[in-house]
């Protein structure tokens, strides 16, 4: 029985949207790997992602909310994107991550072990344009 490693998720920009109000949404992909001890690395899903918009600043006095329009890549650093990939992709248990890898695995005709599933460690990735924006 193969055991898993570790899972990785590599997060790629998908665009960037004007906000409501103003201001830049980003928007990410994500695509789910796991990585076996027998070296392979095998796609789980690719249907995830994430919006990243800006702070909404609210007047008091008229109840309106006004979007500074700075730069949203001068906010975003590789620490708070890894930050919110892991927690999109967060399980309520250990126990329902490995049952989760270890069915999408088994789906493409591969038996692991799913304890090692449920301790298997996320590693994220950042894409060529993440990288380049967060440079």
């Amino acid at each position: 029985m193969l055991e898993v490693v570790a899972l990785a998720a590599v997060c790629e920009l998908a665009n960037e949207t004007p906000g409501q109000g103003g201001g830049t949404t980003l928007h990410f992909d994500f695509t789910e790997y796991a990585m076996l001890d027998d070296g392979r690395r095998i796609l789980l899903r690719c249907d995830r992602g994430l919006s990243s918009g800006p702070l909404t600043v609210a007047n008091m006095l008229t109840g309106k909310y006004a979007v500074p329009e700075i730069d949203p890549w001068l906010q975003e650093t590789a620490e708070s994107l890894e930050r919110s990939v892991l927690a999109a992709l967060e399980y309520d248990t250990p126990e329902e991550q490995g049952r989760e890898v270890a069915s999408r695995l088994l789906a493409k005709g591969i038996t692991v072990n799913p304890e090692t599933a449920c301790t298997a460690v996320w590693q994220v990735e950042f894409g060529k344009s993440v990288r380049e924006k967060l440079a």
